[in-house]
């Protein structure tokens, strides 16, 4: 079945608002030959598979624990800043204390240290700009969710067999829109280099999702056209409103952008409330039924005493105003 190269236009992004691509950011203006790409599906692993990925992400949590006590505890104690490097280095030197934990390769071990450095780095961003900067916390394993391969190895897709083999949890059959879309960007050219499985809770089971990212698509160029039927691709921006691909940067105009939080405010009021009169029961005149405590309160006396009651909150009870009527 042939395969076609998907059409990228323009996609303006800083580097920190830009999509999260392995270690780099996939940051794309329109003028590149190649690019980095991503592409997410689902798979459905076997039980024993899937008691295998649940190990996997409880030692992914454990490692993500203990890195961020290393780094709080040693700052508190010693007042050093514990880097990324230095727990690669230590990480290693725990095979023989922990060995059950190499049981899925290096790979995804570092791969939650590197997560810790990105929230370690967003703090310190935060604190730097004055922002409220929300200390990292330790993870439990009901909300680590997620494993990440920064390089391809311990995982393999191989196409041909339709498979994705994980070290330690084994060859997951993969689907067809899954081959589709991995085919997609290895026929551009694309090399696969990153991996993301990432669980979520569905009714008593589970979701998983793998994300596998690659280097080096070869992008198909466009020329926009003019006329009646030319197309133009358009992208939100960071900097602009909007980017055309022909080259037109749409800004929003000045007094929009000074009433947007008018705008917003306004939006969370509440509105007008109207009252919905409840409906009558059957046997009561219309308009008139006795409030819902009195109700319920009828309900638990006896038969003379429910009568007597009832009466009193009928005699009591104020007659909604009849259409026509001069009443106030």
């Amino acid at each position: 079945m042939p395969q076609q190269c998907g059409t990228i236009l323009c996609m303006i992004a800083s580097k920190q608002k830009a999509p999260k691509h392995g270690r780099g950011r996939m940051t794309v203006d329109g003028r590149d030959d190649v690019v980095m790409r991503k592409t997410t599906f689902a798979f459905r692993p076997s039980k024993r598979q899937e008691r295998g990925l649940h190990r996997l992400l409880s030692v992914a949590f454990e490692v993500y624990n203990a890195g961020l006590q290393e780094r709080r505890d040693t700052y508190r104690l010693a007042g050093k800043t514990v880097t990324l490097h230095e727990q690669f280095g230590a990480l290693t030197g725990t095979r023989e204390v922990r060995p059950d934990a190499f049981d899925f390769g290096l790979q995804p071990l570092r791969g939650s240290l590197r997560r810790l450095d990105e929230a370690m780095a967003a703090f310190f961003r935060r604190v730097k700009a004055g922002e409220t900067p929300g200390y990292p916390r330790f993870k439990s394993w009901r909300r680590f969710n997620t494993a990440m391969w920064d390089e391809p190895s311990s995982w393999k897709a191989d196409l041909d067999r339709r498979i994705l083999y994980i070290q330690g949890v084994g060859d997951i059959r993969l689907p067809k829109p899954a081959l589709r879309q991995l085919g997609r960007f290895a026929a551009c050219g694309g090399d696969m280099r990153t991996l993301t499985v990432t669980r979520r809770r569905a009714g008593t089971g589970w979701v998983w999702r793998a994300t596998v990212g690659f280097r080096a698509v070869a992008v198909e160029k466009t020329i926009p056209t003019v006329g009646e039927d030319s197309l133009v691709g358009c992208d939100r921006g960071v900097k602009v409103t909007l980017a055309l691909s022909d080259g037109t940067m749409i800004t929003m105009p000045r007094w929009a952008a000074d009433a947007r939080e008018d705008i917003a405010e306004l939006q969370r009021r509440p509105g007008d409330q109207t009252q919905v009169q409840p409906r009558v029961a059957a046997g009561q005149p219309a308009g008139r039924q006795a409030p819902r405590q009195g109700r319920e309160a009828c309900g638990q006396l006896g038969t003379g005493d429910r009568q007597r009651s009832c009466g009193r909150l009928r005699r009591d009870r104020v007659r909604r105003p009849q259409p026509g009527s001069d009443d106030p």
